[in-house]
This record gives C-alpha cells, sequence and structure tokens, in this order.
C-alpha cells in the first residue's frame, strides 16, 4: 500500500476506521486520504431552507461553504483520531450526487493514486441491496485496487 482513501462519514464507526487505516498505513509507511461526500440534494435543500427565511437574502451559502465545512469536519476526526499517529494524511472534499458515492469514491481514489480503500458498511440483506443499491457493493465490483469495509 503505498496510498490509501478512507471513506468519511458522519459517524462514530468513521474515527475508528480512520484509527485502524492509520495502524496499517503506518506499516507500509503510506499516506492517507480522508474523504468526505457532501450530499448535492442536501446542499440543495439546505440551500433552500435558508432562502425561506425572510431575514435572510442572498444567502452566500453554497457548494464553497459546504465544502468548508466538510474540511473542517475532516480536519476534527483527524485530530482525534489521529493525534498519537505519524501518518501523513491530506483532506479531500467533494460534491456529488447521492446515486454517483462509489463513482465520487473510486474518482478520489484515482486522482490520488491509491491503491487500497477503506470504508464503513452496513449489514443488508441481498433484497436490500437490490432495492436500494449499495455503495459498499459498488465500491468493491468497480475499484481496482483493494477495499477494506469495516461493519457496522
Amino acid at each position: 500500500m503505498e496510498n490509501a482513501l478512507v471513506v468519511v462519514e458522519d459517524t462514530i464507526d468513521s474515527k475508528e476506521l480512520v484509527r485502524e487505516a492509520a495502524s496499517f498505513a503506518a506499516a507500509e509507511e503510506a499516506t492517507l486520504y480522508l474523504f468526505v461526500m457532501v450530499s448535492k440534494d442536501e446542499l440543495e435543500r439546505t440551500v433552500s431552507t435558508l432562502e425561506r427565511i425572510g431575514e435572510v437574502e442572498n444567502t452566500s451559502y453554497g457548494p464553497d461553504t459546504a465544502l468548508g465545512g466538510a474540511t473542517a469536519f475532516l480536519e476534527e476526526v483527524a485530530n482525534e483520531a489521529l493525534n498519537d499517529s505519524d501518518v501523513e494524511y491530506e483532506r479531500v472534499c467533494s460534491v456529488v450526487d447521492d446515486t454517483d458515492r462509489s463513482t465520487a469514491a473510486i474518482q478520489a481514489a484515482n486522482e490520488n493514486d491509491c491503491d487500497h480503500v477503506f470504508t464503513t458498511g452496513s449489514k443488508r440483506s441481498p433484497t436490500g441491496k437490490a432495492l436500494f443499491g449499495d455503495f459498499v457493493q459498488s465500491l468493491i465490483l468497480s475499484f481496482d485496487g483493494r477495499v477494506t469495509v469495516d461493519l457496522q
């Protein structure tokens, strides 16, 4: 492993995932890329809500503001999860459609020459995967490298 992408979500499990990925990266002297996705749908809902508030006119909240918040979130996760680690890391943030999450993660991994992806997943039945799609399954099948999944 030379570079690894860690898909960080707003869950308690993500900090543990970053710690585990860091232990692998330290052994290999690899760089971690902490990756967070900002949902385009959530961004649009937030902008719409702010615009409906009568006291707020011409809100400047948009993708740049959302990505700034995502970067701050990644820094907080890194500070907590990597405080005892010498692992080098970079922050990577992207605004994505909910349907393109695995594509966005693979693109981020490829852009940063990552040969390993770490992510969390939830246990789902085959029917649940067929009905709702599965980010982890798509990632495993489409990424040209190793994928480590920490099941919740």
